[in-house]
C-alpha cells in the first residue's frame, strides 16, 4: 500500500510539473491566446471567431463558413462558453499540452530512466515550438490523442511477446484519435496511420483472427464516439451537407487550386518547406537505421517509415505552413527512444543518421532563437489594438437594432470580435480569397451581395474588391475612418 501511494504521489507530482511547464510555454509562445499578447491575426483568430459565433447560437457551416472540422469549432465554442473566449481556450490549451507531455514522457520511459525521460520531454517542447506558430491551430488539439496512441502502439510492439494479442482498448482509443484528426484536419491523422496499419498486418500474420475482429470492432466503436454526436448535431440542424462541404469538399478544391509541389510559391518559400520538413526526414532516417537488428522494433519502425514517407509527400505538395508538422512531435519522441537502442557502429549510414540529427538539432535551435525574437516583437506590437478601435468606431453611427444587419467584406475575423457583432451573411471574412478556391462559393457570394440583404457593408479603404461594382450600385457611403468605409443600403 505504501509503495502504491508513493507511485501515485510521484505520478501526480510529474503531472503537476508538466502542468506548470505547459502553462509557462503557452504564456510565452501561444500568441493567439496568451494574456501577454494582444494578437488577433491569421487562422487562430478565425477559429476564435467560430467559437464566438457558435456561442451566439449560429450553426457552424450553415450560418457562417470555415473550412476546418467541427472538433475545432467545439474547442473554440467551449473556450467561449466557459471562459469568455481567449481565456477559456488558453485553459483548454494548458490541459491539452499537459496531457501531451505526460504521453511523451510515457513514450520516452519505454527506453529511458526517469531523469532522462523528464529531460527529453522538456526538450520535446523546443521541437514543438518550431511548429507551434503562435498556437491555437488544429494540430495542437490532436496532439494528446496522437501522443497516447503512439504510446499504446509502442508499448504493444516493444513490451509484448511475439504473437501476443493486441489490447482492444488501445484500438478503441485509436478510433477516437483517427476521428478527432479527421474532423479537425484530415491529414493530422497521418503520423499514426502507418503504425496502425502495420499493427493490423502483424495481427493477421499471427493468425489471431478473433483478436483482429475485436480490434476492428473496438476501432469502429472509438470512431463512433466522435462521429455519431457530430452527425446527430448537423442532421438535427439541417447542416450535414454544409459541414461535409466545408470540412472535406472545399478543402479538396483549396488544395487543387493552390497547386502541387510548390507551384506558385517563391524560391524562398520552397526552401523553407524543405527546412521545416527536414526533422520529419530525420525520423525516416532513424527508423531505417539498423532496421532488422531488433525483432520487436521492426514493425514499429516500418510503421514510422510508412507514415513519414506519406507525411513528407503531403507536406511538400502543399502550402509551406509549418504548423502542419506539429503532429509529428509524438513520433519524434518515439524515434529518440529507438535511437538509444542502437549501438554506434562505423558505417556510411551511421554518418547519414548523425548528420541528419545534427542538422535537425541546428534547425530547432536557430528557429527557437528566432521565435523568441518574434515573440518580443509581437509583445510590443499594438496594431491589433488600432484595428479593434477602428472596428468599433466605424459602427458608431449604426443603431443597436441594426448591429447584426452588417457584413464585413474582406475584413479580418477580428472585426466581428472587436465590434461584438454577428455577420448577416454566411461568408463573412476574406471573401475574395476564399471564393478564389471554389467556383460554387464564388457564385454564392455574388448572390449574397446582389441580394442587398445586409443594411450595412464595411470595406477597407483604398482596397479593390471583386464585387465592388455590384455593391456600389446598391449602397452609398455613410461614414469612414482611417481604415474602413461604412456603406449603407440605398
Amino acid at each position: 500500500m505504501t509503495n502504491r501511494k508513493k507511485i501515485n504521489s510521484g505520478s501526480l507530482g510529474l503531472v503537476f510539473i508538466f502542468f506548470v511547464i505547459s502553462t509557462i510555454f503557452l504564456l510565452l509562445f501561444s500568441w493567439a491566446t496568451s494574456p501577454m499578447y494582444d494578437y488577433w491575426k491569421d487562422d487562430p483568430a478565425v477559429f476564435l471567431l467560430t467559437g464566438y459565433l457558435t456561442n451566439h447560437q449560429m450553426i457552424p457551416y450553415q450560418d457562417f463558413f470555415d473550412h476546418k472540422g467541427p472538433v475545432m469549432v467545439l474547442v473554440q465554442f467551449l473556450g467561449y462558453y466557459f471562459g469568455n473566449g481567449k481565456a477559456g481556450v488558453f485553459v483548454i490549451q494548458i490541459i491539452s499540452l499537459t496531457a501531451t507531455l505526460c504521453g511523451i514522457y510515457k513514450i520516452l520511459r519505454l527506453f529511458y530512466k526517469k531523469t532522462y525521460g523528464i529531460l527529453l520531454t522538456i526538450i520535446s517542447l523546443f521541437i514543438l515550438n518550431i511548429f507551434f506558430q503562435g498556437g491555437n491551430f488544429t494540430e495542437e488539439y490532436c496532439l494528446p490523442f496522437l501522443t497516447w496512441s503512439v504510446y499504446f502502439a509502442a508499448k504493444y510492439f516493444l513490451r509484448s511477446e511475439t504473437g501476443a494479442e493486441h489490447n482492444p482498448l488501445y484500438t478503441f482509443f485509436y478510433g477516437i484519435t483517427f476521428m478527432v484528426c479527421v474532423f479537425t484536419r484530415i491529414t493530422n491523422a497521418i503520423p499514426i496511420c502507418g503504425i496502425i496499419f502495420v499493427g493490423f498486418i502483424v495481427l493477421l500474420k499471427n493468425k489471431t483472427y478473433v483478436n483482429v475482429l475485436k480490434n476492428v470492432g473496438a476501432f469502429i466503436l472509438g470512431a463512433g464516439v466522435v462521429l455519431l454526436p457530430i452527425m446527430i448535431y448537423f442532421i438535427r440542424n439541417g447542416a450535414l451537407y454544409d459541414m461535409i462541404y466545408a470540412t472535406f469538399l472545399y478543402n479538396f478544391h483549396y488544395t487543387a487550386n493552390n497547386g502541387a509541389g510548390g507551384a506558385g510559391l517563391s524560391l524562398i518559400e520552397n526552401i523553407k518547406k524543405f527546412i521545416y520538413v527536414f526533422p520529419v526526414f530525420t525520423l525516416l532516417v532513424i527508423a531505417l537505421y539498423d532496421f532488422k537488428s531488433n525483432a520487436k522494433e521492426v514493425s514499429l519502425r516500418l510503421g514510422i517509415i510508412l507514415s513519414s514517407i506519406v507525411g513528407i509527400i503531403f507536406f511538400l505538395n502543399g502550402m509551406p505552413y509549418r504548423h502542419y508538422l506539429m503532429v509529428w512531435v509524438p513520433v519524434t519522441a518515439l524515434t529518440l527512444g529507438l535511437l538509444k537502442t542502437r549501438g554506434v557502429r562505423k558505417s556510411v549510414f551511421t554518418y547519414v543518421v548523425l548528420g541528419a540529427v545534427i542538422i535537425s538539432a541546428g534547425i530547432v535551435l536557430v528557429k527557437n532563437v528566432w521565435i523568441l525574437y518574434d515573440s518580443y516583437g509581437i509583445y510590443q506590437d499594438s496594431s491589433d489594438s488600432v484595428y479593434a478601435r477602428e472596428s468599433r468606431d466605424i459602427l458608431k453611427s449604426v443603431s443597436v437594432e441594426d448591429r447584426n444587419d452588417i457584413i464585413g467584406y474582406n475584413v479580418r475575423p477580428y472585426f466581428y470580435l472587436a465590434a461584438d457583432i454577428q455577420p448577416c451573411y454566411k461568408y463573412c471574412i476574406l471573401q475574395d480569397f476564399q471564393s478564389g478556391k471554389d467556383k460554387q462559393m464564388e457564385d454564392e457570394q455574388k448572390k449574397d451581395f446582389a441580394s442587398g440583404k445586409a443594411k450595412y457593408i464595411v470595406i477597407h479603404k483604398n482596397v479593390k474588391n471583386k464585387y465592388d461594382d455590384i455593391i456600389f450600385e446598391r449602397y452609398h457611403e455613410a461614414d469612414r475612418t482611417q481604415m474602413f468605409i461604412l456603406l449603407e443600403r440605398n
